[in-house]
């Protein structure tokens, strides 16, 4: 009885510190947006250009392993100290650093 209740508290804790699917979406739009940020020319673009540009880096972003990796398989292979780690990433590198 004491180890299945054990078992279930064990479970039960390691589910509570998965990644959601709305965490990766988050972590993958936070690579855009840095790879957008390393890009001086970006700043200077009108609304709509930068629309157009951000779906532009999104999609090349798409061949990235770790985006690839955040958007297909994330709440399986990312853990929450890679999570927490590429929430905090100040650059597209460092992003890529946090996610194994």
């Amino acid at each position: 009885m004491v180890i299945v209740v054990f078992g279930v508290l064990l479970a039960a804790a390691g589910c509570k510190n998965k990644v959601t699917k709305a965490e990766c979406a988050r972590i993958v739009e936070h690579f855009i947006d840095l790879k957008l940020k390393e890009n001086p020319k970006y700043t200077s673009l009108s609304a709509a250009l930068k629309a157009t540009v951000r779906a532009q880096v999104k999609q090349e972003a798409q061949s990235d392993p770790d985006v690839q990796q955040a958007e297909n398989r994330c709440e399986d292979e990312i853990t929450r100290t890679e999570f927490e780690c590429a929430s905090k990433a100040k650059t597209a590198g460092e992003w890529n650093d946090c996610i194994n």
